[in-house]
């Protein structure tokens, strides 16, 4: 992350139960307001080729109702607009909290992928400078 833009204070997935999960994620922006956030996003399969690869106008997103239908079903089935302040067009102009989001062992997924391994990369560009990376890896089984 770059420390210009913030300092993360919270990061944690606490175990609610022996199946369910919850990330606690709490992060100060030091550069307010944020008005001009581009995501990139690759999806693969571990040790595979990416086989979606989309970029995302994080302002627009909100902003627009025809919205990327990949994106809007992950900001969909993890409701996010419940969970975290990050709900509404640009600017930016407090901290970003995600409170309580819950995570089950057992999910129903909005698209249809495979029995396996995948990884999400996330590349959250701010003013055009690439600020953070979050990486997602997540298996799928039976």
């Amino acid at each position: 992350m770059n420390p210009k833009l913030g300092i993360i204070k919270q990061c944690i997935i606490k175990a609610y139960n022996r199946e369910i999960k919850e990330l606690h994620f709490y992060m100060t922006l030091l550069q307010k307001p944020v008005s001009n956030v581009t995501i990139h996003v690759d999806i693969k399969r571990r040790f595979r080729s990416t086989f979606a690869t989309f970029e995302i106008d994080a302002c627009q997103f909100f902003r627009s109702t025809r919205r990327n239908p990949i994106a809007n079903a992950v900001y969909s089935f993890f409701h996010l607009q419940v969970y975290s302040n990050i709900n509404h067009t640009c600017p930016y102009d407090h901290d970003v909290v995600v409170d309580s989001l819950r995570i089950a062992d057992h999910i129903n997924l909005p698209v249809p992928l495979g029995l396996g391994e995948y990884e999400i990369k996330t590349y959250w560009y701010v003013l055009k400078k690439l600020s953070v990376i979050i990486n997602v890896n997540f298996m799928i089984s039976e």
